[in-house]
């Protein structure tokens, strides 16, 4: 099987490429390939678009940190991104936040999306992680008004918030390429006080994750 790890950032899943470069012998016989996108929707469409082109793996994962809009995850856990949302692509007025499909600009089971959402249907696959599922939401920028942040939640029941996770799910759901996101959590949303994060440990712990699938792939 060919499978193409995708991430923002080398950062991010350097352990991981460092074990594929050194222990190739031990791994199945399943090939990979990296996929670093850069940050942000904008990148991640077209790098993504471009590595399939070139690849056309039989399926994609994507891996790195996010922040967590409640305490419902601790920082450092791991989670499986069951569907994505878009935060930042509408129109902000006064105290309401209205998305392309509040304004009708798009509707709202239109291409990949089913009711606003950019889903996982391959979500039993993974079961045996034994991970939490969270509601993932993208944005372009970061989120630091507690008020706006508020209103997100309320409006999507967010759980998780990246900048590319919502980009990866809509390549591959068009381009019909099975496809798994985990993310680490790195910090709370709105939390700028870095001393308060935990990038490391969500770093190490993504990272365990995407070990034990390559090591445990059928």
């Amino acid at each position: 099987m060919k499978i193409g790890i995708a991430a923002s950032t080398y950062l991010e899943i350097q352990p991981t490429i460092n074990l594929l470069a050194n222990q190739p012998r031990t791994l199945p016989l399943h090939e990979f390939h990296i996929c670093v996108t850069g940050i942000g929707s904008m990148l991640t469409s077209y790098q993504l678009t471009k590595f399939i082109q070139k690849h056309r793996p039989d399926y994609m994962i994507q891996a790195g940190v996010a922040g967590s809009f409640a305490e419902k995850f601790e920082r450092g856990q791991v989670v499986l991104v069951a569907e994505e949302l878009l935060g930042d692509l509408g129109v902000q007025e006064d105290d309401t936040y209205k998305d392309i499909f509040d304004l009708g600009l798009m509707e709202t089971s239109a291409e990949s999306f089913r009711n606003k959402r950019l889903q996982n249907p391959h979500l039993a696959e993974w079961k045996w992680l034994n991970l939490p599922a969270a509601r993932g939401l993208t944005v372009n920028q970061i989120s630091t008004d507690s008020k706006f942040i508020e209103r997100l939640m309320v409006k999507y029941g967010c759980e998780v918030e990246s900048m590319e996770g919502a980009a990866f799910h809509f390549v591959c759901l068009q381009e019909q390429i099975p496809f798994l996101q985990i993310r680490g959590i790195s910090n709370l949303v709105g939390e700028r006080n870095k001393k308060h994060w935990m990038l490391k440990e969500a770093i190490q712990h993504v990272n365990q994750q995407l070990s034990l699938i390559i090591k445990e792939l059928p």
